[in-house]
């Protein structure tokens, strides 16, 4: 399971009050779970669609102001301004999603 998918298995299982979510994939067959994965990458919900909203906002104001920004530019910069608070740099190995693959026994 990839950082991203830990991070949508918990939060998806949360938000349908699974305390044991870490066996929300389980739940689903592959099918069902790609689903999943995809519906979240299009329409994004809960904080995440908020960051993506301000970090889009953020960067179409920026482009405006540039002479020329390539989509890859734009992309990059709508990923760095979607990761700039702090807890996106604590040591991974720690509390990120290979943290939480471990506590689940992957």
């Amino acid at each position: 399971m990839s950082d991203g998918e830990a991070r949508f298995a918990r939060k998806l299982g949360l938000a349908v009050g699974m305390w044991d979510w870490w066996r929300i994939k389980g739940l689903h067959t592959p099918q069902e779970w790609a689903l999943q994965l995809a519906a979240e990458s299009i329409d994004p919900y809960g904080e995440e669609r908020d960051d993506m909203r301000a970090a889009i906002n953020t960067a179409n104001i920026i482009a405006s102001n540039s002479v020329d920004v390539s989509s890859e530019q734009m992309g990059e910069m709508i990923d760095g301004l979607r990761s700039y608070l702090s807890v996106n740099q604590i040591k991974p190995e720690v509390v990120g999603a290979a943290a939480i693959r471990r506590l689940m026994g992957e």
